[in-house]
């Protein structure tokens, strides 16, 4: 179907998502990956993820193993991460207000969840669709990207997705400001279109509003508990090794899912595929060395795609 084929493995955004994976492992990795230790770390991320361990699972041995770890005495002196001389809580005071925070936080969880649960919302998928997006965000140590690979790839296990689709939603939201919640969005509205018993779109924009909600809640409390703490948090502590640890299992995700983007993009029908190469070599170099908007690079990229259908309509 030729329609079937320009929305899908022809279209030039596949290349040009690969670019921006690949820019986005660049640019975690130059940060994270400071030492032999975060190296060694991240490349057996990559082995445990490709044997099948779970990447939440992948992340709290990583952080385990970088708080017991021996620190470098070199390191004890040295200042906060964060920029400026920020003085933490008092720690009596910062657990009462992490306490407040979190208690807090988990009554709002449990009202929306029961009414999600009760309302049999986005076809009945409603309660799996927060308690995915739940766990992501709580994840999401690293940032957006810590956490898209594992909420892709639960996605498509759970039928939310399909392999294809994957591309669509990472062009979605690299195109557009704050890619995970562009992404997690996506993913909740596909899941409540497809499993919706009445109206697809009505299923779908219910499915949209519980991932989106279901992600800011803990993103919200997270944030608030943290922030009168993050500045302390030194290179050279047990909390400071656990983050660097963390950061290389990022990376690992992060590439990882970069390489079978690329083996689906460059290899669409057991072949290589010459103009998929050029399109994602143009568009890191549009993103890395021009600087040029990732809106315009999809963009650019989705109408020479459609343009390579055209001129050459599969058989």
């Amino acid at each position: 179907d030729w329609s079937s084929d320009v929305c899908s493995s022809d279209l030039g955004t596949r290349p040009a998502v690969v670019a921006l994976v690949a820019l986005a492992a660049w640019r975690i990795g130059r940060k994270s990956i400071r030492s032999i230790a975060a190296a060694l770390t991240a490349i057996a991320a990559v082995a445990a993820l490709v044997a099948g361990i779970p990447f939440p699972l992948a992340v709290l041995i990583a952080g385990g193993v970088g708080w017991l770890s021996p620190g470098d005495p070199g390191q004890a002196g040295n200042a906060a991460l964060g920029s400026g001389a920020a003085v933490p809580p008092r720690g009596s005071t910062m657990l009462r207000w992490v306490a407040t925070i979190m208690v807090g936080a988990c009554l709002i969880w449990l009202a929306c969840y029961a009414i999600v649960k009760t309302s049999r919302l986005a076809g009945g998928q409603g309660p799996a669709i927060a308690r995915l997006f739940t766990e992501t965000t709580l994840l999401s140590l690293g940032g957006a990207y810590a956490v898209v690979p594992w909420a892709l790839e639960e996605s498509v296990t759970r039928g939310w997705l399909d392999p294809s689709e994957r591309f669509d939603a990472l062009a979605m939201g690299e195109a557009t400001p704050g890619p995970l919640i562009l992404v997690v969005t996506f993913i909740g509205f596909l899941a409540g279109w497809k499993g919706a018993v009445g109206s697809a779109a009505v299923g779908g924009i219910e499915g949209a509003a519980i991932a989106t909600l279901f992600a800011f809640i803990p993103s919200f409390a997270m944030a608030l508990a943290v922030a009168p703490s993050v500045r302390s948090i030194r290179a050279g502590s047990r909390l400071g090794r656990a983050m660097t640890a963390v950061g290389a299992v990022v990376v690992a995700a992060i590439a990882l899912l970069g390489g079978r983007l690329a083996v689906e993009a460059f290899l669409p029908h057991g072949r290589i595929d010459p103009v998929s190469f050029a399109l994602a070599a143009a568009s890191g170099w549009l993103l890395f060395s021009q600087r040029l908007s990732t809106p315009l690079v999809v963009l650019s990229a989705a109408v020479c795609g459609m343009a390579k259908v055209i001129i050459q309509p599969p058989a």
